[in-house]
């Protein structure tokens, strides 16, 4: 058994693979990766384990050397010199639902070389933590735990999401929400809101000024274009970004939800809603949520990943119940699996909290 670590991949061949598997998803892909390069700076590591006679490739990851604070610095002053210090001195190692597991045969030991490769490289290439990795939860036909096969010297710790099987038919679906939700639901069509999908970068740049003008009015810094045009540049024409928005009858915007979607996983991301929809009670985000269910069932996609939720909402604030409450009434299963974490330079990782919290305080500050 042997272990090929490169630093660029040819797409169509890796995300090929990647939509191949049981367990493949987006954030394993090239194009994410390509994504990740092109609107942060960040440099991705591809494993490939293959079986040392055979050849036959038995497991993939994709994983992203990047400092935490990398995002905090890039739009700010000086990030031309502070960016490469940060890699320098504070670099992570990370990534989401993987690795992917190809071929069954001798699981175990696939996973025991393929981490002794992501030790050494974590080694050589002076990283602070490995922080943040999280296993595969797309599998529907694997009869473990996800993580149970890692080795016992990461830290984990417990995170979950909701996960909806969009592969029954849509009347199904529609009767395994909650009464709340169909509620909800008929009473945003009955106000004349309706759905649609951004189709070009006009709409995208109205888009952009309305979800800056969304994130202002809670108090919370405004998101970056550039960030929302290269996600677009890069994953929109490969099929794996589609963003949905709520429009009243004035053609005013209410609401907004993003889906990535790969390997038959659709995974939702920056959920936006109007001050106005607010203030008038629209539920134009239990609307969209059920426009990209029905979206993704006709699409044949297979699971609808709700971005996660607190594990014990009765243990959490006010904030994470309400968030836990809402998503659990679109029919989906709970999945708890572990976030893991290994801490390489403990120095360095002491120095490197502290300025996070600095710099999003200076965030803060500034927005």
């Amino acid at each position: 058994m042997k272990v090929r670590i490169e630093t660029s991949v040819d797409r169509e061949s890796w995300d090929g693979k990647v939509a191949g598997s049981a367990g493949g998803n987006i954030f394993q892909s090239a194009a994410w990766a390509g994504y990740l390069n092109s609107c942060f700076g960040v440099k991705s590591f591809f494993f490939t384990v293959e079986d040392s006679k055979s050849g036959e490739t038995l497991a993939l990851l994709r994983a992203a050397r990047e400092s935490p604070l990398n995002r905090l610095l890039i739009e700010r002053p000086l990030a031309r010199l502070t960016l490469p210090l940060a890699d320098r001195f504070t670099a992570c190692l990370t990534w989401g639902a993987g690795p992917v597991i190809l071929h069954s045969r001798g699981t175990a030991e696939t996973l025991q070389a393929l981490f002794e490769a992501v030790d050494t490289l974590c080694r050589d290439e002076n990283i602070v933590a490995l922080d943040g990795a999280w296993p595969g939860i797309y599998d529907p036909g694997s009869e473990q735990e996800p993580g149970a096969d890692w080795p016992d010297y990461f830290s984990k710790r417990q995170k979950a999401t909701f996960l909806i099987d969009l592969t029954p038919a849509e009347s199904a679906l529609w009767n395994g929400l909650k009464s709340s939700a169909r509620k909800c639901i008929r009473r945003t069509m009955e106000q004349g809101l309706r759905t649609r999908r951004i189709a070009g970068e006009e709409e995208l740049g109205n888009y952009c000024d309305f979800v800056r003008r969304c994130r202002q009015s809670l108090g919370l810094p405004a998101t970056a274009l550039r960030n929302l045009t290269e996600m677009w540049r890069v994953l929109h024409p490969a099929g794996m970004l589609e963003i949905f928005t709520c429009i009243d009858r004035r053609g005013r915007l209410m609401g907004g939800l993003g889906v990535w979607r790969h390997a038959g996983v659709l995974y939702e991301w920056g959920s936006i809603q109007a001050p106005e929809a607010r203030e008038r009670k629209i539920y134009s985000s239990d609307l969209l949520k059920w426009e990209v269910i029905r979206w993704g069932h006709s699409a044949g996609c297979r699971l609808y990943d709700l971005a996660g939720v607190v594990p014990d909402p009765d243990a959490s604030d006010s904030k994470n119940r309400g968030i836990y409450q809402f998503k659990s009434k679109w029919g989906g299963e709970k999945v708890c699996f572990p976030c893991y974490s290994r801490n390489y330079k403990p120095s360095r990782q002491r120095v490197l909290e502290s300025g996070k919290k600095l710099l999003r305080a200076l965030r803060r500050r500034g927005s």
